[in-house]
């Protein structure tokens, strides 16, 4: 397959052209997506989102070696290296990510009240006395940093001269699937951190007595400080892909899994099950029950988009002179930028195993 030029057909004047803003476009093949270039100034970086991404969405009409031969060559096979990156992004199912509370992010870092939060309850203000006023100190701040993680691609004058288009869609691929597969990743870590979670100790396998009484200890926790009742409710249960089938059976069915009189399942539908098949690797028996998308629980902060942004480096950029039939190398980078943390460990729970 040759790598080509991608070339869009706007929506509204059905003509065949660039885009300069915000539009609805279409391939030639008919798949339509939103593209997103330059930017305002109070904007993000300009982003790429794209609906669907198939094979044909990459044919054209210049082939791979014969845009190598002009200046636009690197902007050419840009927009071609960024589907085919997008599409492998997109393509790694992270159960995690929709669980973590989003903040859009325009700094270095973040700063969170932490646990210590709580320490006194507000009280219902009277004639006499003032309105109770919640304070942070620093020792009860949650500090969540930003990060560029991402990768480069080289493209080589060997790769365009033989027209090595399958190499160069291989390499483009796994650089999206790794960017998505680190993201995943470092998600999970948060969750099998010892000290991102609080761990009963009274629980060890997953049944449904026990998550009965997880869950119970979970809505009955009280403040370290003024001995308060949190009142705290999970919605969430995660397990790694080894639980799975037990999970569904606690959660899906009508009566007790296993009772000698199929008693009713108090626990049918009572959370929602998450797989995370990255967590048996630090355990295939814990499991988790929590809070989704909670201010102050798993905090995931977005600095550019919901994906990656793609830069270029080419030999006009890193050569004295440009005048050469083929470019000696060019360089494509995929980063997303973000950062990945909790706040208040009360809100997630896990068992001992």
């Amino acid at each position: 397959m040759e790598v080509l030029a991608p070339k869009f057909k706007d929506v509204k004047s059905n003509e065949y052209k660039e885009s300069d803003g915000v539009k609805i476009v279409e391939t030639e093949h008919g798949h339509t997506f939103k593209i997103y270039q330059g930017s305002k100034p109070d904007e993000k970086p300009s982003a790429f989102l794209r609906e669907t991404v198939t094979s044909a969405d990459l044919l054209n009409r210049v082939p791979l070696y014969e845009a190598a031969t002009t200046s636009e060559f690197p902007d050419q096979l840009r927009e071609d290296f960024r589907v085919i990156m997008l599409s492998s992004f997109q393509s790694v199912q992270d159960s995690l990510l929709p669980i973590f509370f989003t903040v859009q992010s325009t700094k270095t870092e973040e700063t969170y009240a932490g646990i210590n939060k709580l320490k006194k309850t507000p009280g219902i203000r009277r004639e006499d006395t003032p309105y109770f006023v919640l304070g942070t100190t620093a020792k009860d701040q949650v500090i969540i940093r930003n990060w560029g993680r991402g990768g480069i691609v080289e493209i080589t004058e060997d790769m365009i001269r033989f027209d090595k288009s399958n190499e160069i869609t291989r390499l483009a691929a796994e650089l999206g699937d790794s960017v998505a597969y680190e993201r995943f990743q470092l998600l999970t870590d948060v969750m099998t951190t010892a000290a991102s979670t609080t761990a009963q100790s009274s629980t060890v396998t997953l049944t449904p007595t026990n998550l009965e009484n997880m869950l119970t200890t979970y809505q009955t926790q009280t403040d370290t400080a003024s001995s308060k009742k949190l009142s705290f409710n999970a919605d969430t249960l995660v397990v790694p892909a080894q639980l799975q089938w037990t999970a569904r059976r606690i959660l899906e069915s009508s009566g007790i899994p296993g009772s000698a009189d199929n008693d009713v399942n108090v626990l049918k539908g009572i959370l929602n099950l998450v797989v995370n098949p990255l967590l048996d690797t630090n355990s295939s028996t814990r499991f988790y029950i929590g809070r989704a998308r909670n201010p102050n629980g798993l905090i995931y902060q977005n600095v550019i988009g919901p994906t990656p942004e793609t830069f270029t480096q080419d030999a006009r950029q890193s050569q004295v002179s440009d005048d050469v039939f083929f470019y000696d190398l060019v360089r494509y980078k995929s980063r997303l930028h973000y950062g990945q943390g909790i706040v208040d460990i009360r809100y997630w729970h896990r068992s001992t195993t």
